[in-house]
């Protein structure tokens, strides 16, 4: 079985997590590869328009697993609820304490 490979145009950064969104869209948490760090991005994919920016996101610092200060790098997204033009949304951050989730409301290109 062959599938169709389909650039997801994510300004040159790296998936970091996929969550399904309603009408067959998936939301795109991208950040960094691999290398310095750079700002993470939340993405909204479907396959007529291809990847649509919904934002980036802040610097996320808390106590780091060492008890020390540090700044999060987002690693995960979870979709808690979606209509077709707002999404309830938990990100995780690895390097922080217990992910340090971050609970917001976004809205939907």
């Amino acid at each position: 079985m062959f599938h169709d490979v389909v650039p997801l145009g994510l300004d040159g950064l790296g998936v970091r997590d996929l969550a399904p969104l309603p009408g067959g869209r998936l939301l795109i948490l991208a950040g960094a590869a691999h290398g310095p760090e750079v700002p993470f991005k939340l993405f909204v994919f479907n396959s007529a328009t291809k990847s649509d920016l919904v934002g980036t996101l802040p610097a996320v610092d808390g106590p780091g697993k060492d008890n020390k200060d540090e700044l999060g790098k987002a690693e995960a997204v979870t979709v808690l609820a979606a209509t077709p033009e707002r999404a309830s949304i938990v990100i995780l951050f690895d390097g922080l304490i217990d992910g340090s989730p971050q609970r917001t409301e976004i809205k939907l290109p």
